[in-house]
């Protein structure tokens, strides 16, 4: 299992709607198994600030490489909690404003309980804005529950047996973290007496794992029945503190969340002794304390610091200044494959939280049928590589002539990574691209040519054989039912006829693809990017341009040639079955919901599969909807971005593209938008109602198509930024 690809299964599993009514914060350790959950997301939604936590995410150089991934104005890393908080504040004042502004409604994923407590304290007049909150640990629980009166939702999987398998994996983790820092320190834990607070999923973890490495561990909880069932599993358990044992403890490790290991125990522990927390943030130790009543205080290694205390003239030793021990640099922690089901439990929250029109306020948990629907793909995608190699192995010594088979069984099979590759794409290849005669010149991928990609039209055709693994994926996939990241615009596109914005635009496209298919010796192949219902093809087939078409959209319900999200371009780059002359980006980049960077990404990718003579067409919007003029009372929550001809410019530039000809496009089909100008408008109003009369029914009258094409012609090198859209004619670096 490709450590991204359960993140990703579940928000299309899911159905994530594309979600522009909400604005989203994030509160997290920044790891990357993080990242691969936002990036899941980030197809569907937009991240106003993703805050690290600072105990793990001041790491050597992460700030700086999830900024380049999401923006220097988007993730923020401070050096303490309550730098953090203040940071939080800013960011959710940022946010509830903007949802003010926009009619939208703020969801916050965090990890801790810090952002429910900080909206009830300083946001209260505009709790409303705030659809809910997804938690991930049982301290968050806590702090929420201990609310008097919550007033919006917080949705948790710190319950969920998916979390506890994750919880016994940490306190292995904390375990073999302390067995390497006494290593560290020349000693061995084995041998030693340990006390552990805390007989939760985490405390039972450690404690089961000290005993693996030979330390003799006791268990202390305050709750009877956890008590029983440590005493069951073999464990010494109490209920109380025993004095006489803390003062022989060697280890002290903190697994309650909430503060354990107190003044009292400190002055228990015996010289030399080595405390840590096994829970979140500072909780479990009284580091203040220690901190007050040493006469000094010194590290001794990276990850512990020596205090000197005067009662009885003692040493004790603490481990990550308090904040708990599997987030010590350097450290193993657990494995992704472990920690995913939990990151998908919260891809399920939050899209529980932003389908739901109006949720009730109040702490609830993740449901049964969701947990194993979650646990169902984690097994389908574990066991998939498996099988998968197994048969390769098998059909090797088949079908390969001995000596190669020998080897093939020798070098063991595929590892995981390049089946989930391999596999997938295959599948998806064979969705999209059916076979034709190698002769035939269709209109349209989904006709005809398999070839392998960027090779000539008589390339040998890629041979795949037939397996059940594929056969058994693919069935999958057709008994899958289709996501529908935009409802909105798959209701409004499905069907639509050509119109006056429209004729004007391919007008202008057509002439350029003109220019290009003049210097070939054969149609000019049109990679249609964003593609809708690919109604670019009618368009292109009324201004009588010859071409080979392949369109591509994420959108499963427009029946594209390949369903992709444009976003993925440079890694999917193979199941192209040729090397486009053109690309066509129309209307396509201001919906990118990673903004700037997603708008570069693409154009880079597109840049790096065109030919020396191929063109990128970007049509960008400017007086459509009145974008250009960033009005407060518009927002059309399709459009994640709304800049300037200059800003779109020096967007593509700063990212490395080569921009040639500018153009505009659309002077009469700009009038409809008029209505937009009055601050009273709304799509539910009379306003709104008089600009759907104007574009659809009185700015369709068919003599205008005609003219509008002449003004477009006569205008579009004069006026590129002041009229409905602009075309940017970009063209590989180094070519003029």
């Amino acid at each position: 299992m490709r450590p991204s690809s359960l993140l990703k299964r579940v928000a299309e599993r899911v159905a994530y709607p594309l979600d522009p009514r909400h604005r989203y914060l994030i509160l997290s350790h920044l790891f990357d198994d993080t990242r691969r959950m936002l990036e899941a997301l980030e197809p569907f939604v937009a991240y106003d600030a993703i805050v690290g936590i600072p105990y793990s995410s001041n790491r050597p150089g992460v700030l700086e490489t999830w900024q380049a991934r999401f923006g220097a104005d988007v993730v923020h890393v401070e050096p303490t909690i309550e730098d953090t908080e203040d940071r939080l504040l800013v960011e959710l004042d940022k946010s509830l404003d903007n949802c003010e502004r926009f009619d939208q409604k703020l969801i916050v994923q965090e990890c801790g309980g810090f952002v429910v407590p900080l909206l009830h304290a300083h946001f209260g007049d505009r709790l409303h804005l705030v659809k809910g909150v997804v938690e991930i640990t049982k301290q968050g629980v806590w702090r929420a529950e201990s609310l008097d009166q919550l007033k919006f939702p917080v949705l948790h999987c710190a319950a969920s047996d998916v979390k506890r398998l994750e919880a016994k994996r940490c306190g292995e983790t904390v375990a073999r973290c302390l067995d390497g820092l006494y290593r560290d320190l020349g000693l061995a834990a084995a041998g030693r007496q340990a006390t552990v607070f805390g007989a939760g999923w985490i405390g039972l973890g450690v404690a089961a794992a000290l005993k693996r490495l030979d330390v003799i561990p006791a268990i202390v909880d305050i709750d009877p029945l956890k008590v029983m069932e440590a005493r069951l599993d073999g464990f010494v358990a109490s209920t109380y503190i025993d004095p006489h044992w803390i003062s022989r403890s060697d280890l002290v490790v903190g697994a309650t969340g909430r503060r354990s290991v107190t003044p009292q125990v400190i002055d228990l522990l015996p010289d030399g002794a080595l405390v840590a927390s096994a829970s979140s943030r500072q909780l479990e130790i009284d580091v203040d304390y220690l901190q007050d009543t040493a006469v000094d205080s010194a590290p001794i290694t990276p990850a512990i610091d020596a205090f000197h205390l005067p009662l009885n003239e003692r040493q004790i030793y603490l481990v990550n200044r308090g904040f708990p021990a599997n987030f010590v640099p350097g450290s193993q922690s657990v494995p992704d494959e472990i920690v995913e089901p939990v990151l998908a439990e919260l891809i399920v929250l939050m899209r529980n939280l932003a389908s739901t029109p109006e949720s009730v306020a109040g702490v609830r948990g993740i449901t049964r049928e969701e947990e194993q629907n979650c646990a169902d793909l984690w097994l389908e995608l574990r066991d998939q590589p498996t099988l998968a190699a197994s048969r390769a192995a098998s059909h090797a010594e088949q079908h390969l002539p001995a000596e190669i088979a020998k080897k093939a069984v020798a070098m063991g099979p595929p590892s995981m990574m390049t089946w989930t590759r391999t596999l997938p794409r295959v599948a998806a290849a064979r969705a999209h691209l059916s076979t034709a005669p190698s002769n035939a010149v269709p209109a349209r991928v989904g006709e005809g040519l398999r070839h392998s990609p960027f090779k000539s039209d008589d390339a040998p055709r890629r041979q795949v054989d037939e397996d059940d693994q594929e056969q058994q994926q693919q069935q999958q996939q057709q008994q899958q039912p289709p996501v529908t990241h935009s409802p909105y615009l798959v209701q409004r596109l499905v069907g639509q006829k050509p119109n006056l914005y429209g004729v004007a635009k391919f007008d202008v496209v057509s002439e350029e693809i003109r220019k290009i298919s003049a210097t070939l010796n054969r149609p000019a192949r049109i990679l249609d990017l964003g593609c809708s219902t690919a109604i670019s093809r009618l368009y292109l087939e009324a201004n009588n341009v010859q071409f080979e078409y392949c369109g591509i959209d994420y959108e499963a319900a427009f029946e594209p040639d390949i369903v992709m999200d444009v976003r993925e371009l440079d890694e999917k780059s193979e199941l192209l079955p040729w090397q486009p002359d053109v690309i066509l980006l129309l209307d396509v980049l201001e919906h990118l919901t990673g903004k700037e960077r997603d708008i570069q990404r693409v154009m880079a990718a597109c840049e790096a599969v065109i030919p020396d003579h191929g063109a990128i067409l970007a049509v960008v919007p400017q007086l459509y909807r009145m974008d250009r003029l960033k009005l407060d009372h518009l927002h059309y929550p399709e459009h994640a971005v709304r800049f300037t001809l200059d800003e779109w410019r020096d967007i593509l530039v700063d990212g490395g593209t080569n921009i040639g000809d500018v153009r505009g496009i659309g002077y009469i089909s700009v009038l409809p938008y008029v209505p937009m100008l009055s601050p009273w408008y709304r799509d539910d109003n009379g306003h709104g109602a008089l600009f759907r009369y104007l574009r659809g029914t009185a700015f369709e009258w068919e003599p205008l198509k005609p003219a509008e094409i002449a003004i477009t012609r006569a205008l579009g090198r004069i006026w590129t930024g002041w009229c409905n859209s602009t075309l940017l004619v970009c063209r590989k670096n180094g070519v003029a």
